[in-house]
């Protein structure tokens, strides 16, 4: 079975601003941070459920090199990438990104109505 593996864009947007991140510290480096990033997709790609689950079906895949996990969940044949953090990333924002019944966060972490509910 071939899995396609689909980025939510909130971590196709983390994946970049650590990109260029990185790459403001030592040229090069924000692309050495995207192939690690790759890396573990394709490891994830071969064996979803090697990795621990985070928040129910959500799992986690820690980057060897860089200080980041990669937050995924298995639906049906994709693997979804939810999220791709730093170690320094808040828990209760993550937490609300993966369970759509929680509010979402605004950007200075005050929750809000979804926007059905406004």
């Amino acid at each position: 079975m071939t899995r396609q593996v689909v980025f939510r864009p909130e971590a196709e947007d983390e994946v970049l601003d650590a990109r260029e991140w990185y790459e403001t510290r030592r040229s090069g480096l924000g692309k050495e941070f995207v192939q690690a990033v790759d890396e573990i997709v394709g490891r994830i790609v071969k064996n979803p459920s090697a990795y621990q689950r985070a928040h129910k079906e959500t799992r986690r895949a820690v980057l060897s090199r860089f200080p980041y996990a990669v937050y995924y969940r298995v639906a049906g044949d994709d693997i979804v990438v939810q999220a791709v953090h730093g170690r320094q990333h808040i828990a209760g924002n993550r937490a609300c990104r993966f369970d759509s019944r929680r509010p979402k966060l605004t950007p200075d972490l005050t929750p809000h109505a979804p926007d059905s509910a406004r």
